[in-house]
């Protein structure tokens, strides 16, 4: 990363994409710890690395690594673009904020597929008019009276066949 700097110090446009594609989603997860905003935090981070290719001569090895180079800037930004808004910061005090990608887990997301794969099971068990039902109103997200009039029966029946359906799938996960 030092000779990526040193290149946008001389106005070498592919060092910057070099330094852009190592260090972007560092940079983001920075400024979204502080801005908390998708939108915002684009912003932010264009502007950090419109101030790297302007303060790119101003860097020194001596004083710190590039990636903690890059955070400072980063932090500040969002710092100042939140307190621009009027918010005061979110962040801690510490020179760095830990980095972690927000995706989920893979073991939270298995363990969420299966639920949501046991969940499909027991729909499937239940008797055709519930589960129908059930999939439109929840799934679907139609109203009880969109499903009546899809259906072509009364509301009350699509409510009491929704009621039995998910008292059915609710006795079935407890039993489970």
């Amino acid at each position: 990363m030092v000779a990526a700097l040193t290149g946008i110090a001389n106005g070498d446009g592919e060092a910057m994409r070099q330094l852009y594609k190592a260090t972007a989603s560092e940079l983001y997860a920075i400024c979204f710890a502080v801005v908390r905003n998708r939108e915002a935090t684009e912003d932010v981070l264009q502007e950090v690395y419109t101030k790297v290719w302007n303060r790119a001569a101003g860097y020194d090895p001596e004083k710190g690594s590039p990636i903690v180079w890059l955070s400072f800037i980063a932090r500040n930004s969002a710092i100042d673009r939140v307190r621009a808004r009027g918010r005061r910061p979110t962040v801690n005090d510490y020179p760095l904020v830990l980095v972690a990608d927000d995706a989920d887990l893979s073991d939270e997301r298995l363990i969420r597929d299966e639920e949501a794969e046991n969940l499909r099971r027991e729909i499937d068990g239940l008797s055709d008019p519930e589960q129908t039902y059930i999939r439109s109103a929840y799934l679907r997200g139609l109203s009880y009276s969109q499903v009546a009039e899809e259906a072509g029966v009364p509301l009350g029946t699509v409510k009491t066949r929704i009621r039995r359906g998910l008292l059915a799938l609710r006795a079935q996960v407890t039993r489970d």
